[in-house]
């Protein structure tokens, strides 16, 4: 052991004591008899909290904190949607929440039990030596081919979008929410193509981004490619927006400049205003979904906390859900043991043409509690936590985010380990899979998967140098200018 390695203190590090500490008051606020069932829970949540965050403190492979490890970004999740949400549900007065309900109880531990399963399954996941090897996708970029794809994936892009008015009847297909539109019944089978193709705009403008990352040139066009694919997602949902800012930001991230706290906290206020005003916008705008009268628009549209509350809290229904399903679960709803991740063989086929295939967590789950949301083609969010223990109860969540954490460990350190924009495009890719499934259920995350992966594999296969062709471009530019590479060498 080198010198460097040895801590100067003989003592353990200040923050682990934390851990035991929230132990000792866990068991003793958590077990004790007195107070009523609210300030217990609460106690109980702001614990969680303190546990969570020496947890992951312990468990990150990267020795500073960096926004975008998976571990940062499942705590960030896992934090807001549980205990975070109980305490807002406290101070709300939800309805639906009764803090001395036993499922309340059971959904707040599982959900913790999720989390430092995911934790210890990140810490002891692939090593650096599994995913050191280089890969066709540490190859260099074919400038001239890179020019191309993102040419022709904008085009795709804007050809989809036509195409949405000739069969939807609007820009604002996908943004509308009206059942009758978008039910189950009318839900048509060009629907999910058709957004594929709308989604090619984000990664071809992924792909001129790394192409500007790697030259430097073309920055005017590269600024307008990005801001046509954001206001693109506009036109989609607000959740595809969040997914482009996020992987633009992810990519500046890593190959152009470390992002700071500061600058983490005003993106963070910006996106949940626009979740506030977005939602708010998309209910005012679908037909049987409208606000009643100018003066009630006006009326919500100044009191930015209302809206909030309407249209970004609302929708953390993950610790609603999971209780749910812990109380009804095999007594109503049986285990599923797997049956929720099967939907992934069938994935090209669209339910219009195969109305048997089997049912998402988040459909079977709403099916169940909600019959007429789910005939209405609503769904609720069922999460990560809510699909592993309908599958396969409590030993499902802890095998199951032990599984993810070591996923997630080995896709960090295969991005860590070159410094090619290749791996960056596919790791934002894997980090939408990884959000969307703690936020939702396996079969939406392998939906977004493939809107993103299989373009950007497509489009990487195609530009990475096959040892012909002009210069090639590698790295970051420098000071002194891009790096080049002589295939003739």
């Amino acid at each position: 052991m080198t010198r460097a390695t040895v801590s100067a203190n003989p003592f353990l590090p200040g923050w682990v004591w934390l851990i035991p500490l929230a132990l000792l008051v866990f068991f003793f606020e958590a077990l004790h008899p007195v107070g009523n069932p609210a300030e217990r829970i609460v106690g109980y949540s702001v614990l969680i909290i303190i546990g969570a965050t020496a947890l992951t403190r312990l468990c990150r492979i990267e020795k500073q904190f960096d926004l975008f490890e998976p571990l940062h970004l499942t705590f960030a999740l896992f934090v807001i949607f549980y205990p975070v949400r109980a305490l807002l549900a406290v101070w709300l007065d939800d309805a639906w929440f009764d803090p001395s309900k036993v499922a309340i109880w059971k959904a707040l531990s599982a959900s913790a039990l999720g989390f430092v399963s995911f934790a210890l399954g990140y810490k002891f996941g692939p090593g650096k030596s599994a995913v050191r090897r280089r890969t066709w996708l540490d190859r260099g970029w074919n400038m001239e081919r890179a020019q191309v794809a993102s040419l022709a994936l904008l085009l795709l892009g804007i050809a989809g979008f036509a195409a949405m008015r000739f069969f939807g009847g609007s820009f604002f297909y996908f943004l509308l929410v009206d059942p009758d539109i978008k039910g189950p019944q009318e839900m048509t089978a060009w629907f999910y193509y058709l957004l594929w193709m709308c989604l090619l705009l984000q990664v071809g403008a992924l792909v001129q981004f790394g192409v500007w990352l790697s030259t430097g040139r073309r920055a005017v066009w590269t600024a307008l490619y990005c801001i046509v694919a954001l206001l693109s997602a506009f036109l989609l949902a607000r959740l595809y927006t969040v997914f482009c800012v996020m992987m633009l930001t992810l990519s500046w991230h890593y190959k152009r400049s470390k992002i700071g706290a500061i600058q983490v906290g005003i993106l963070s206020l910006s996106v949940l205003v626009y979740l506030g005003i977005a939602g708010f916008y998309r209910e005012w705008i679908s037909p049987s979904n409208n606000l009643v009268g100018t003066g009630e628009l006006a009326e919500l549209a100044g009191e930015q906390d209302q809206l909030v509350l309407r249209y970004v809290v609302a929708n953390l229904q993950e610790l609603s859900n999971l209780s749910e399903v812990i109380s009804m679960t095999p007594s109503e709803l049986p285990y599923q043991f797997g049956t929720t991740f099967t939907p992934v063989i069938f994935k090209p086929i669209p339910r219009a043409l195969m109305p048997s295939k089997p049912l998402s967590a988040s459909g079977l789950f709403t099916r169940q509690v909600s019959p007429e949301n789910y005939d209405s083609g609503f769904t609720t969010a069922m999460g990560a936590w809510g699909e592993w223990y309908l599958n396969f109860s409590w030993p499902g969540i802890i095998l199951g985010f032990a599984l993810t954490g070591a996923l997630s460990s080995a896709a960090y350190r295969a991005i860590r380990a070159t410094n090619e924009f290749g791996r960056v495009m596919l790791y934002a890719s894997f980090v939408v899979v990884l959000l969307t499934w703690l936020r939702s259920d396996f079969n939406s995350a392998t939906t977004y998967g493939l809107y993103y992966f299989v373009p950007a594999i497509v489009t990487l296969a195609y530009v990475t140098h096959d040892g012909r062709g002009p210069l090639i471009y590698r790295g970051v530019p420098s000071r002194r200018g891009p790096l080049l590479e002589n295939p003739a060498k």
